[in-house]
């Protein structure tokens, strides 16, 4: 190629002072444009990473309580819909409540390959189902107060094969979410107050959405214990089936290989709920209705109690502080609390706007900062 044909070729003599002039920084600009700093935060985060570890200091708490939204299908006829939103009020405004989203919140599956039954069985697009989490994630009090997110086979699976890449991924990726954000599952380590020397200890639970329907309830089971062992987790939980399945296990961990000292714990398996109902297939299919109630983990330290009974060589080797773990229905309390504490904060809200000084952010940011807890 002639040095005339490559200038043709480039668009026209390097020279040109005025394009060089307006285009000079184009290049060095590029990396920091929205679209192209999500782009490579995506392009990050598909590198070979089967979890993502997540870290809170709670230390000034010996529990806390976590409300995990998993299997919503929001766009689906079937989708309880407002009790999901009703759930996430109660994690916004009640104190020591915190959210977590183990995948399938959206339905995602009208007019792809995968679709289910009917194409009526989803009443919103993928586009307008992404909207409303648009709407839940900019909420200011949400984003502190939630502590993973992970995706779901309708987020990244076959359903997706129709828009590209994990629609979650790209919608995460430009927001203070995507720390928070995991393709595959999240192991989460809280730090809460604990009677011992450190004054504290370090939970871990095992949060994946699941990717198996196959088995009777103790596989399933059992799988979850082998997955919470592998990583050094207490708590493990799940979603993906839409059952109901909590189990309590007793299990021995070696502290010492080269002397074979070991101890006992406990490790709670739970598998999630999902905030729906029957859709079109599975009424075809005649499958039997699923529960459907959302639930509360409460997680806390405690004093070991295998070191009642134990001998004094025994108890060298067991940890001083024990985890509990209690699964239960949301209290009925509680979703009245979260509505009318959504009503004090938005009177008292509106009532500093109309103060004397209206641009009082301050005082604004006091009023939210009792909901961060």
């Amino acid at each position: 190629m002639t040095a005339q044909q490559n200038e043709d070729f480039s668009g026209g003599k390097i020279s040109n002072k005025k394009n060089f002039s307006t285009n000079l920084f184009r290049l060095d600009d590029l990396p920091s444009y929205p679209a192209a700093a999500a782009y490579n935060k995506i392009i990050e985060n598909e590198a070979p990473k089967p979890i993502n570890h997540l870290f809170y200091d709670l230390s000034n708490r010996d529990n806390f309580s976590l409300l995990v939204l998993t299997d919503n299908h929001w766009g689906s006829i079937s989708s309880h819909f407002m009790a999901s939103i009703a759930a996430q009020m109660i994690a916004k405004y009640v104190p020591g409540i915190y959210l977590g989203y183990n995948g399938d919140n959206r339905n995602n599956a009208i007019n792809t390959e995968q679709c289910v039954s009917s194409a009526l069985d989803n009443a919103l697009s993928p586009v307008i189902e992404l909207k409303l989490w648009y709407e839940v994630f900019m909420d200011s009090i949400v984003q502190n107060k939630t502590m993973f997110i992970n995706s779901g086979n309708h987020d990244n699976g076959k359903r997706t094969q129709s828009f590209g890449t994990d629609i979650l991924a790209t919608f995460f990726a430009g927001t203070p979410y995507f720390e928070k954000y995991s393709r595959f599952s999240t192991l989460l380590t809280v730090r809460l107050k604990a009677e011992n020397r450190k004054g504290y200890e370090d939970v871990k639970i095992y949060i994946d959405h699941g990717n198996s329907l196959k088995g009777g309830d103790g596989t399933k089971l059992d799988k979850g214990v082998k997955l919470a062992k592998s990583y050094g987790a207490r708590v493990a939980i799940f979603g993906h089936v839409h059952q109901d399945l909590t189990a309590d296990y007793r299990i021995k961990n070696v502290v010492d290989p080269e002397t074979g000292k070991s101890n006992n714990e406990d490790l709670s398996v739970i598998v999630l709920p999902a905030t729906m109902g029957q859709e079109t297939y599975a009424l075809e299919e005649r499958y039997e209705t699923a529960p459907s109630d959302l639930k509360l983990i409460r997680i806390g330290t405690k004093q070991n109690e295998y070191l009642n009974g134990s001998t004094q060589r025994e108890r060298r080797s067991l940890n001083k502080t024990s985890i509990y773990c209690d699964c239960t229905q949301i209290p009925n309390k509680l979703w009245a609390f979260g509505m009318e504490e959504a009503t004090r904060l938005r009177d008292k809200y509106e009532e500093i706007k109309k103060s004397v000084n209206p641009k009082n952010n301050k005082a604004i940011k006091d009023v939210l900062n009792n909901y961060f807890k």
